[in-house]
């Protein structure tokens, strides 16, 4: 079979430019038709919409020219043409409605024009039905030439019948043609022998020409609005024919004439494309904010014209190491959630004071690491010491209250996490909580490799090993003040004094016993923050690197407002006069953390007055805090909505959901959920969840269901007992069913022998599959056998699981299937 070459050829900016330049010449030609007629007050109503027509298609082509040159491929550059067609054949009816061409001269014109777009369809159609080359010209020539031919009837007989009668006619031979001439072309392409995607059966290659994956969507759509368009305008034109008002010079004969409802297709393709690209560009612009501004300019620097390349550089700057909480205690009473959203504000915290000082950081649980850039910083040392004492004197206090503020609010925005944390010994243990600094100068790796296929950047820091610094923690707790020191290396002392003399009475040679009694002395210097705070404020200018955290501080009209809505809250008896106070709380611009943190007092306050009342205000409390904006929300909003998706009832809806933004991780959930959580009546739930899964064609064939499908089955066995034998064989019966109807992959059909191998010896007993099963799966090894050949290493990985299943005797039906 000769090979197909690709229907994606180069677009050209010489193809632009021509269409662009008709474009304007049909602007040109329908304004020389009606601009006159139009200042004079004698521009008809028909006229008026046919010029609309003219418009929108001239339009069209002109947003198709632009998406060929964006996204080149050549269907677009065939619907740029055919809308152009279509533009001049309404241009043409609007200048005969004005100037009164010749019947003659104007069913020529509408005739090249009606010729013109049926070309550029068939072009657009062979494109998508991947032909391509010289037989992508049959198509088209046969189908305008068939149109052609039609008219050229009606200029031979207009003596018997008048032109405008076979203008109709023409205009029906064109939706016959577009209505029944893609599926022709198909059928065409199937009985060519040398021409068949699928050598054995012609519905098979045709299926194969049918643009198929979920890349191909856009195709798919494409295909389908130009076939129904197609069939709505020859219904349309036949119904207009055969009804008793049937005139051809009205409007509405006029319109059909013109316009055809397969130009849509088109035309939702080249949307689609500029769609795309909108797209990309915007999470391109994501992606390059998600990389660090040294990773853009060392790009810029060193990339040249060569596809594939590395480069490392190695500088000598100050890393630094951030632990905000060393001794774990967080861990083990927060909640996850809280845990990460307290995390996320430090590494802000770090970010916004660094600012463009900052090479790179990254965060890993309660552990912060970065280094400073070299090139920005005039003293890379100084820098990495002013950034602790901003996180010392303000980012501490700052996250410790948002975090509790948090906490408050939970009854209100979270009642679920409310109950399981002790707001009273959160508060305190993060009041008692001190951070470990750390920092040296020291040699670091910025590198990046750039292949054909990916670009990957990073920064190789020399992280400070774990015994020493278990040992200097150590140290600390014995001598007390965890979080009053900053640790430095000798490399950072030297560096140091070199950058900053007037520290070296500060520096505190300390010793660190590493390895117990026998071990080695490492030297390490500390320095207190109480002497150093005040050197950086009095030398390096300290203030001015510690307004990046500074709030902003309540105005006396926001105090005024808070004293007034206090009162009224205080006098407020009824439910009513307490939901008007809210909405007034609500209705503020508040400003600043400090300013929402008093209005949240407000709403903290009502909350604590209904609590012991019958007044139901939940709602309007919710709505209020939203409105306001408490600490956190955004990360807060995200800890929910993970945690909601793992709620039994929506987390089936999402899974039979395709087009849910969380479809996929629903299915993840279900691979890795911990089934001994869940009683006996969810988890036979969930068994017959997945039976009906398998059977909504829409995802029955997405490989990752099938594949999480399974695993979920796997899991749901583990937590089974023999009571759910009847449940778990039906389901297990079900997937093979399943992946057979869907003609899986080989390897995922093994991964179901696997589960199947594996929920056997959770068991202890036999599992069989009924015959109807097992016949759709032997008919199904054979057709993989018969495509991949018995030597298959896919096929060889089947035999062996058949035969390790088939060696129980009490499973004959599996038995079978080894043969």
């Amino acid at each position: 079979m000769p090979a197909i070459r690709p229907a994606h050829p180069k677009v050209t900016m010489s193809s632009m430019a021509a269409v662009l330049s008709l474009m304007l010449g049909l602007q040109l030609a329908a304004g020389g038709g009606f601009l006159g007629a139009l200042f004079s007050g004698e521009l008809p109503y028909a006229t008026c919409v046919m010029l609309g027509l003219t418009m929108m298609f001239s339009s069209a082509a002109i947003i198709s020219s632009f998406s060929a040159t964006i996204q080149p491929q050549s269907a677009r550059i065939a619907s740029a043409a055919g809308s152009a067609a279509l533009a001049f054949s309404s241009a043409i009816d609007v200048n005969h409605s004005v100037h009164h061409l010749s019947e003659t001269s104007y069913f020529a014109l509408s005739l090249a024009g009606q010729a013109a777009y049926v070309y550029a369809y068939f072009f657009f159609i062979g494109q998508l039905l991947k032909i391509s080359g010289l037989w992508t010209q049959l198509p088209q020539r046969v189908a305008s030439g068939a149109l052609a031919l039609v008219g050229g009837f009606g200029f031979l007989a207009q003596s018997w019948v008048p032109l405008a009668t076979f203008h109709q006619v023409t205009s029906m031979a064109r939706d016959i043609i577009l209505s029944v001439g893609p599926l022709m072309m198909a059928l065409a392409f199937g009985q060519i022998k040398t021409l068949r995607l699928d050598p054995q059966s012609i519905l098979g290659s045709i299926r194969l020409r049918l643009p198929a994956g979920p890349e191909h969507s856009a195709k798919r759509k494409a295909l389908l609005i130009g076939a129904l368009g197609a069939v709505a305008s020859l219904g349309l034109n036949i119904a207009w024919s055969l009804s008793d008002h049937h005139d051809g010079s009205s409007l509405i004969s006029r319109i059909l004439t013109v316009f055809s409802f397969s130009w849509f297709g088109c035309m939702y393709f080249s949307l689609d494309g500029l769609r795309t690209v909108s797209r990309e560009q915007h999470h391109s612009l994501l992606s390059a904010k998600l990389a660090p501004a040294s990773a853009l300019r060392f790009l810029t620097r060193y990339e040249g014209q060569r596809k594939n390349w590395a480069a490392t550089i190695g500088l000598k700057t100050a890393n630094f190491m951030i632990d905000h909480d060393p001794g774990t205690q967080l861990q083990a009473v927060l909640p996850a959630s809280i845990l990460q959203i307290r995390s996320e504000e430090i590494q802000r915290c770090v970010n916004a004071v660094l600012g463009p000082l900052e090479l790179h950081s990254s965060a890993a649980s309660n552990l912060v690491s970065g280094a400073i850039d070299p090139e920005p910083a005039v003293r890379p040392c100084i820098d990495a010491l002013k950034m602790f004492a901003c996180l010392y004197l303000d980012a501490g206090p700052l996250v410790e209250r948002r975090i509790k503020g948090l906490v408050s609010l939970l009854p209100i925005v979270d009642p679920g996490l409310a109950q399981v944390v002790d707001k009273v010994n959160v508060a305190s243990l993060i009041r008692r909580n001190q951070w470990f600094f750390h920092f040296d100068f020291d040699w670091i790796d910025q590198h990046m490799t750039q292949t054909a296929n990916r670009a990957r950047y990073d920064v190789q820091i020399a992280t400070l090993p774990s015994p020493l610094r278990n040992a200097m923690l150590d140290y600390l707790a014995k001598h007390g003040g965890i979080g009053n020191f900053v640790w430095l290396g000798p490399q950072a002392r030297e560096r140091l004094l070199q950058e900053a003399p007037a520290m070296h009475s500060v520096l505190e040679p300390c010793p660190i016993p590493v390895g117990g009694a026998g071990g080695v002395q490492v030297l390490m210097f500390i320095v207190r923050f109480e002497q150093l705070i005040p050197r950086l404020q009095r030398y390096f200018d300290l203030d001015t690197m510690r307004q990046a955290l500074f709030d902003f501080e309540p105005s006396d009209a926001s105090y005024r407002i808070h004293r007034l809505l206090t009162l009224q809250l205080n006098n407020a008896q009824t439910a009513t006069e307490i939901a008007q106070v809210l909405a007034q709380i609500s209705s503020v611009a508040w400003r600043g953390f400090r300013e929402k943190d008093n209005a949240l007092s407000l709403i903290l306050a009502v909350h604590e007055r209904i609590t012991n009342s019958d007044h139901d205000l939940k709602d309007e409390l919710l709505n209020a805090v939203r409105a306001i904006g408490y600490p956190s929300q955004i990360l807060h909003h995200a800890q929910i909505d993970k945690i909601a998706l793992r709620d039994i009832a929506r987390l089936k809806a999402v899974a039979l959901s395709p087009h849910d933004p969380r479809f996929e991780e629903a299915w993840l959930v279900l691979s890795t959920t911990d089934y001994h959580r869940h009683t006996p009546a969810q988890r036979r739930d969930f068994l017959a969840f997945l039976r009906r899964a398998g059977q909504r064609s829409q995802i029955a064939r997405i490989p990752l269901v099938q594949i999480k499908g399974t695993d979920a089955l796997a899991g749901l066995a583990r937590a089974c007992d023999s009571s759910d034998l009847d449940q778990l064989q039906e389901t297990l019966a079900a997937l093979y069913q399943w992946l057979a109807r869907a003609e899986a992959e080989p390897n995922t059909l093994c991964l179901l022998l696997d589960a199947h191998i594996f929920i056997k010896g959770q068991l202890h007993q036999s599992l069989s599959l009924p015959k109807e099963a097992t016949q759709q799966l032997r008919t199904y090894v054979k057709k993989l056998r018969q495509r991949l050949g018995g030597s298959d290493p896919q096929i060889v990985s089947l035999n062996a699981r058949w035969l390790e299943l088939g060696m129980d005797e009490a499973s004959p039906e599996v038995t079978s299937l080894a043969s």
